[in-house]
């Protein structure tokens, strides 16, 4: 009997430091992105004076791995609008609601630059999601662990600071 439980908790263990590492990739891969968006802003300042456009950015591949459009012969750019089909249903939903929120359009005009730049806030919208997601994961991990404590411990209650506990935010 002790050592099912221990095997239990080895394993609940391991499951905590696989969530660990996906979250710590997650940000990871927030935290660049939002070095490339400031990378991006020092670029565009320094080439005030030209009248051409500014090159186009390499989107980092952060939320949605988008399908390479370099194929052979003639393609629409809509067809790069189009979400993959990867992405699931609850995530495809999340980003329309994200959306609907700002106020965007969910099929804008495929210019180049729009469509590349509409294809990144998607991407990062389903990082938001995703990093959500983790965080309400934890929140719920870290609640039931201090209900745990509660009960090992009788007459002893463990606070959780308010910073903790974020589920009242939005996703905006």
């Amino acid at each position: 009997m002790l050592k099912a439980e221990l095997r239990k908790i080895e394993a609940r263990k391991k499951e905590r430091e696989k969530k660990t590492a996906d979250l710590q990739k997650m940000i990871a891969q927030a935290d660049a992105s939002t070095n490339d968006m400031k990378k991006i802003g020092k670029k565009q300042k320094m080439v005030v004076g030209r009248l051409n456009r500014p090159e186009p950015v390499q989107v980092e591949q952060t939320g949605i791995k988008w399908p390479d459009g370099k194929l052979s012969g003639v393609s629409l750019r809509s067809t790069r609008m189009k979400l993959p089909t990867s992405v699931g249903l609850k995530k495809s939903k999340a980003i329309e609601t994200m959306c609907t929120e700002l106020g965007l359009e969910m099929q804008p005009s495929c210019t180049e630059e729009i469509c590349s730049e509409f294809n990144e806030l998607r991407s990062e919208m389903v990082l938001l999601y995703e990093l959500k997601n983790a965080l309400t994961n934890s929140e719920f991990e870290l609640t039931s662990l201090s209900h745990q404590y509660e009960a090992l411990v009788p007459g002893k209650s463990l606070s959780l600071p308010p910073q903790l506990l974020t589920s009242t935010t939005t996703l905006v």
